[in-house]
């Protein structure tokens, strides 16, 4: 092989057995190969290009990658779900955190509790809202990096391998990777549960890749019980794998079946927890009820991307289309000869596998909540975001001109990053309106929901003047959920100020409400205003209202 071939294979990463084809073919640039048959130096040049290239593509978007990360975990406030996870992980022992879990405070298992609770007693820096999200950000860039290694793996060049990096790091998985919760390292532990079973032979080497493979499976069952679903997602690909290639490993099925111990262990927890959760999900309004809209528009936040991802898929089809009417396309690229020499004989390659596999992870978690949990969210299915990502790769390698296309694209996912370091923080805006109510007033906060994210982000001034009043006896509330989990994270803080109405309108005259209409369920709001007892709303900005308590305002005090 020619030193010129021997370059296109390092940078464009073509099978070896392809290398007849590449010969007949191209460059990375999409001119003919006897053009870099010159000479050595002509192939030494042209590599290092490459390898610039790649180098500065993977410098760019991981700078605006924790750019944008690193400036949005230390502006944003915690919300509700986040709140939950540092109140159990914040408890004095680890024996605290199982207690707070037992409770109801989060519905998942201990162990991702009890890495924040180790890494905060190392650290020392609770109040850190960088150092809580820090998990996150890293395990994001782990899939990436996850990502980027498969595709490699898989004959695909290096530079569209470093966009489909770019793609995960800057898409469906960001908003996850600045949150206190699971689903970053969930979706980390799936990219890396697929690179392993991806490099699974009949060796040694394979024996000691799926105990990997049963290690990271069994880690992340114990940070989330839907990763059940991941468990799937490799058993649908070995399936795959058994029928296309007629063979059964052996090791790859145990390693599969060694998982149930560890879910039969967690069944009891995941049971009690339930409990707590069976009246949420019958009211009629409940926020993560199982409906097909919200099937699609999960779909469509985590897949698609949302907006960003439709920016990149329009920008790409247009490159396409302007490459195509130069003739830059075909049908058929040398990289690609090795997965068409697999179909000819029925064979599916492992990333073809891999992406069938994915393919099927929403569907299994919408049909795992309607039929066993009864609530769903975009956030179950979050590692489902590998699959555009993955997918992109190997489309671009399919492009004669993939180089130019990834150099084309790499700036607009780097500006997408960039562009997602300042996002409105709905927190922080209830915050300063809280701000904006008088000051020797206490200040009731009509959302379950913002109370708990307001008494995370006040300081103990501005803890003592708030307030959470329960529903009275017989108010039915269209979703109890957050309600219930301010009555049960009151018990872990006695700084949490909850009561009946009565009772805190029999030592309360002048107050006012907090409010936010057409948010997460609120019914103290309407009740209060249903007896006559608040007067005009104040509007705080942010869609936010003050109400003063009618005493109040006929005393003359106003926000």
């Amino acid at each position: 092989m020619g030193p010129a071939v021997r370059f296109w294979h390092d940078a464009n990463g073509a099978p070896p057995g392809a290398a007849s084809a590449l010969a007949r073919d191209s460059t990375a640039d999409g001119a003919p190969l006897t053009a870099c048959t010159a000479g050595r130096s002509f192939g030494n040049a042209l590599g290092d290009s490459n390898r610039t290239a790649i180098l500065v593509s993977l410098a760019v978007i991981s700078a605006a990658y924790f750019y944008a990360a690193i400036s949005r975990s230390i502006a944003d406030h915690f919300w509700m779900d986040e709140v939950l996870a540092v109140s159990a992980a914040s408890q004095s022992s680890l024996a605290g955190v199982w207690r707070a879990i037992w409770a109801g405070t989060d519905f998942s298992p201990p162990a991702y509790h009890a890495f924040l609770h180790g890494l905060m007693k190392v650290f020392g820096a609770g109040d850190d809202r960088l150092l809580w999200r820090a998990p996150s950000i890293l395990a994001v860039y782990g899939a990436a990096i996850c990502t980027y290694a498969l595709l490699v793996k898989s004959q695909v060049s290096r530079l569209s391998a470093v966009l489909a990096g770019g793609i995960v790091l800057a898409f469906g998985l960001f908003d996850f990777a600045i949150q206190v919760r699971q689903y970053a390292p969930l979706a980390f532990g799936l990219a890396a549960a697929l690179l392993l079973w991806a490099g699974i032979d009949d060796g040694r080497t394979g024996k000691m890749r799926a105990a990997g493979l049963w290690l990271t499976l069994a880690v992340c069952l114990c940070l989330h019980f839907y990763a059940a679903i991941e468990v799937a997602v490799i058993g649908v690909a070995e399936a795959i794998y058994a029928v296309s290639r007629k063979r059964v490993r052996l090791a790859v099925w145990l390693a599969l079946l060694a998982t149930l111990p560890v879910e039969a262990a967690l069944y009891p927890l995941a049971a009690h927890l339930a409990a707590f959760n069976n009246g949420d999900n019958l009211a009629p309004d409940y926020y993560a009820r199982p409906t097909i809209g919200g099937f699609i528009a999960a779909l469509y936040e985590i897949v698609d991307g949302g907006r960003p991802g439709m920016l990149l898929l329009v920008l790409a089809a247009f490159l396409i289309a302007v490459l195509n009417l130069h003739g830059c396309v075909r049908a058929r690229s040398a990289a690609a000869a090795t997965a068409f020499e697999l179909r000819r004989t029925g064979n599916l390659s492992e990333l073809e596998i891999v992406m069938i596999a994915l393919c099927a992870l929403p569907f299994m978690t919408f049909a795992f909540s309607l039929l066993v949990t009864k609530s769903f969210s975009s956030r179950y299915m979050a590692a489902a975001a590998l699959l555009p990502a993955l997918a992109a790769g190997y489309m671009l390698n399919w492009l004669r001109w993939r180089r130019g296309m990834a150099l084309a694209l790499v700036p607009l996912v780097a500006g997408i990053l960039a562009v997602r370091a300042q996002a409105p923080d709905f927190v922080g805006e209830a915050l300063t309106a809280v701000r904006k109510a008088p000051p020797s007033d206490p200040i009731v906060v009509g959302e379950g929901q913002l109370y708990i994210e307001l008494m995370q982000a006040a300081g103990p001034d501005l803890q003592g003047r708030l307030f959470y009043l329960t529903r009275p006896a017989g108010v039915a509330s269209p979703d109890p959920t957050n309600e219930n989990e301010v009555v049960r994270l009151a018990t872990f803080h006695p700084e949490y100020q909850v009561s009946a109405p009565a009772a805190f309108l029999k030592t309360h005259a002048r107050f006012c409400v907090l409010a936010r209409p057409n948010l997460s369920a609120d019914t103290t709001t309407p009740l209060l205003i249903d007896q006559g007892l608040l007067g005009k709303p104040v509007d705080a900005g942010d869609g936010i209202l003050l109400f003063p308590s009618a005493e109040a305002q006929q005393g003359g005090g106003k926000p």
